[in-house]
């Protein structure tokens, strides 16, 4: 039985009235189609329906989450300038990280507030954050010659977020486990050596590799596992000198991929829009998790 009887036919009221079909987000002007999925959700969940699009309330949810951006603000004592992932316009001072780990809240009476039951708890929350300085990093321990956010255990690594015990990276993102030498990388765990690469494990030497695992020397794969030298593949489980799908003596193979000089933009992009065709053309399981016997999403 509910608790909430009066809430709830209120809900229904309102959800009852609702109609389906293509609405206008009132923040961005995107259509989008509010369709019965949307209604079983709002009733599930016992909410009206949003006037924002399904992608506009993602974004508002998301918007918090550091993944890409670092700032140059100012040390909230010094006034010096740091490097942050919190803007300048925030409110939120900032400290080294080296400062806000040994710092000792119970020292300065001036971060302490007093918790009023009777006011609203995010402007209580809002006003400790303004006043509660925040490392301008995220960063731990065994941090050498690097930029970034989010880091621990990295050396010789330039915009990097996320990520952990890795040598000389750039532009990465959740990229750990003594991976090296990995260049715009998302997702890469154990990699060494590789470009463009997406959930990407165990892996050396691969160039534009997504949802990848145990592969050497490939370029252009996705869902391939424990496959070495293929250049263009999909789905494809221990392969060896495979070319766009297509099984090749090794002879054959090398013959085909020391005539591509990937160096050249212009012939990156023609094969990369190949490789993209042939994604979009390849089947694919609804989800990559793995030892997730019985579960959805």
């Amino acid at each position: 039985m509910s608790k909430t009887p009066n809430f709830d036919q209120k809900i229904k009221d309102i959800l009852d009235k609702e109609a389906l079909g293509e609405r206008i987000c009132a923040l961005t002007g995107d259509r989008w189609d509010f369709n019965e999925q949307e209604m079983d959700w709002c009733r599930s969940f016992k909410v009206p329906s949003s006037n924002y699009a399904p992608l506009t309330r993602l974004k508002q949810v998301l918007f918090f989450r550091s993944m890409y951006e670092i700032f140059w603000n100012k040390h909230a004592l010094t006034g010096e300038p740091l490097l942050s992932y919190i803007h300048p316009d925030c409110p939120i001072p900032v400290v080294t990280d080296d400062e806000w780990h040994a710092l000792d809240v119970d020292e300065f009476p001036e971060y302490q507030h007093e918790y009023d039951a009777s006011a609203p708890v995010m402007e209580q929350i809002s006003n400790l954050a303004k006043s509660v300085p925040m490392g301008a990093q995220r960063r731990w321990k065994d941090i050498y010659n690097t930029i970034g956010v989010g880091m621990w255990n990295v050396e010789d690594c330039y915009l990097i977020f996320s990520t952990v015990d890795v040598k000389r990276c750039m532009y990465t993102y959740y990229v750990l486990e003594r991976s090296e030498d990995v260049m715009q990388g998302v997702f890469a765990q154990a990699t060494l050596n590789s470009y463009n690469v997406t959930r990407v494990e165990r892996s050396h030497s691969c160039n534009i590799a997504l949802e990848s695992r145990d592969c050497m020397n490939c370029s252009f794969i996705f869902d391939c596992r424990n496959c070495e030298d293929c250049f263009g593949a999909t789905n494809l489980r221990n392969g060896k000198y495979v070319f766009f799908n297509e099984q090749l003596s090794k002879d054959e193979y090398e013959k085909r991929v020391s005539e591509i000089d990937l160096s050249c933009r212009s012939v990156f992009e023609e094969y990369y829009a190949k490789f993209v065709e042939l994604v979009e053309t390849s089947p694919f399981p609804e989800s990559f998790n793995i030892n997730s016997p019985g579960c959805t999403g």
